[in-house]
């Protein structure tokens, strides 16, 4: 006796991929299907049936087997299993039927079940599979951009430790806005040292007379009062010459006077002019060695500024990477992150609908098939028994025999008694 049992499995290929919901083309629907029926019928299927069902050491399913050990598995999947393994599918329809052949229900029910669910696994897993690669793939890719988002942390921290820059995104306003003003002083400085030495030239050149130097000493008291009582002492000299001799007292006294006085002017000159001139000269070096200090905090200034420029430009540059690398690392983790769940789904387009139920009759034999089959084949037997009978025994019976044999008619016919 036979038995027969029929796992039905459902093969939904709407979504083909558990990481991008894409349509299935349909017009690959059938070229799908019967991949999917070759693909039961492989080694990738039935080879771990063969295993799970422990047919490799069973002698009673490797009886005949006379090749090596190695061997075994390939025998059972190809001459013990596969012949007697039957797939279907319809014609546009996404069901597959498999069915298996046994000597008992229990074992055609069995086998036809571990065939079914070890191809909803293997499907399964091949699905899967990509996603789950990929996901291995993205997070090498996670791990490298990891380490480069924390090196660039740390290029920074080690720039401001170095650089001393806290505000690595800063303008330096306040160093060019000193420098701005160091620029004005100097400007001033210049315009002072400029004055100061025109005013050195123009006191070093007067004549320490006080004729010559009345607008330049208007302002000092001393000659101012010097000069009004020389003025004076002049005027009162000039009338007594006028009425007076030479030998006159008051006109000695007069005329002493106005030689004492013009003596004093010409001191008073002398000393009012030299501090004139010693204050010329001090402020004209006290303007030139400003001027000089001033071009040298300028210098300084910009070469601290032109220092900062360059800290902040080789900031920006970290920064820029910092900003980029972090940008791609959390793109690459928010990324990872959908490819890890889909990865770890357990989507799969092939379900198991019915399984395999140990049938209650048995394929084979088919008794009323059989007798009928036998009666007429019994029938057709005995009428070609009976021509054959009578086509290899030839003997004269009637009077159409011998006619047909000789062509001749019989001279006598002798007739059966009783006839």
């Amino acid at each position: 006796k036979a038995y027969d049992a029929t796992a039905t499995v459902l093969v939904d290929y709407q979504v083909n991929a558990p990481d991008a919901n894409r349509e299935f083309p349909s017009m690959l629907a059938a070229s799908y299907m019967t991949t999917q029926v070759s693909f039961i019928s492989s080694a990738a299927v039935l080879g771990p049936v063969v295993e799970q069902l422990g047919w490799i050491g069973n002698a009673q399913k490797t009886k005949g087997y006379a090749g090596p050990r190695e061997g075994v598995r390939e025998y059972l999947m190809s001459k013990v299993l596969n012949e007697n393994l039957t797939i279907k599918n319809p014609k546009d329809n996404r069901f597959i039927y498999i069915s298996y052949r046994a000597d008992s229900p229990a074992e055609a029910a069995k086998v036809a079940n571990a065939i079914a669910d070890n191809y909803v696994h293997e499907h399964g897993v091949r699905l899967r599979e990509p996603a789950r690669q990929r996901a291995e793939d993205y997070l090498k890719s996670v791990d490298e951009l990891k380490t480069r988002f924390v090196s660039a942390q740390q290029a920074v921290a080690e720039f401001r430790r170095r650089t001393g820059l806290i505000d690595l995104d800063g303008t330096s306003q306040l160093e060019v806005e000193r420098l701005r003003e160091i620029n004005g002083a100097l400007l001033q400085a210049e315009a002072n040292d400029r004055n100061a030495s025109i005013r050195e030239r123009q006191v070093s050149r007067l004549d320490r007379q006080a004729t010559n130097a009345d607008v330049e000493y208007a302002q000092s008291p001393g000659v101012v009062r010097i000069r009004n009582d020389l003025l004076t002492a002049e005027s009162r000299f000039s009338e007594l010459q006028k009425t007076l001799g030479s030998r006159h007292p008051d006109y000695r006294i007069a005329e002493a006077l106005v030689h004492e006085l013009r003596e004093k002017l010409a001191q008073e000159v002398n000393g009012y002019s030299g501090g004139v001139v010693n204050n010329a000269q001090t402020a004209a070096r006290q303007s030139s060695a400003m001027v000089q200090d001033l071009r040298g905090r300028i210098e300084q200034e910009r070469g601290k500024l032109l220092i900062i420029r360059e800290q902040q430009d080789e900031a920006a540059r970290l920064l820029s990477e910092l900003e980029a690398t972090e940008k791609v690392y959390k793109l690459a983790l928010d990324q990872y992150g959908q490819i890890t769940r889909n990865s770890e789904t357990r989507f799969n387009d092939v379900s198991l609908i019915a399984r395999a139920s140990p049938p209650a009759r048995h394929i084979k034999p088919q008794t009323t098939f059989n007798v009928a089959l036998g009666f007429l084949g019994g029938l057709i037997s005995a009428a070609l028994m009976a021509l054959l009978w009578e086509f290899s025994h030839r003997r004269v019976r009637c009077v159409e025999d011998f006619e047909l044999e000789f062509g001749e008619s019989p001279l006598v016919v002798i007739q059966e008694a009783g006839r």
